[in-house]
């Protein structure tokens, strides 16, 4: 076998980040780089655009409260339409203290990282997260 084929049998995990502060989406972006292919998007919808048009997503780290959404509503949307996506959603959230918030937390207790985290955190968080696939 060639090392092109073996390449190609193994290809990067695409991450999926959905945060709608600038900042911190290309903080994460450059941080979680060595890790795949990572993509931005910055609310609900464009994320729900981005997993309608790809079927290739091996991680969606998704702040929790978002402006005109939130993580929760796509957990929804993936318990309805990509379910097969559920283990691969984990959020990330400086403080989900709504009662909707604590609601959604309790209930289906997702692997969560609180910010603010570092890069180590933030790689052994997406690393766990990748190899619970295998």
């Amino acid at each position: 076998m060639s090392a092109t084929a073996n390449l190609n049998a193994n290809p990067a995990p695409t991450l999926l980040v959905v945060d709608d502060e600038p900042i911190v989406a290309t903080l994460m972006k450059r941080m979680l780089a060595s890790r795949g292919e990572v993509v931005i998007r910055d609310d609900v919808d464009g994320a729900i655009e981005h997993l309608t048009s790809n079927t290739s997503v091996d991680l969606i780290l998704c702040d929790l409260t978002l402006r005109g959404g939130s993580g929760w509503n796509l957990y929804a949307w993936l318990s309805e339409h990509r379910p097969a996506l559920l283990p691969r959603i984990a959020f990330i959230t400086g403080g989900a203290y709504t009662p909707e918030a604590q609601d959604f937390l309790a209930h289906v207790q997702p692997p969560c990282l609180h910010k603010p985290f570092t890069r180590q955190e933030l790689l052994e968080f997406a690393d766990g997260l990748l190899s619970a696939q295998d």
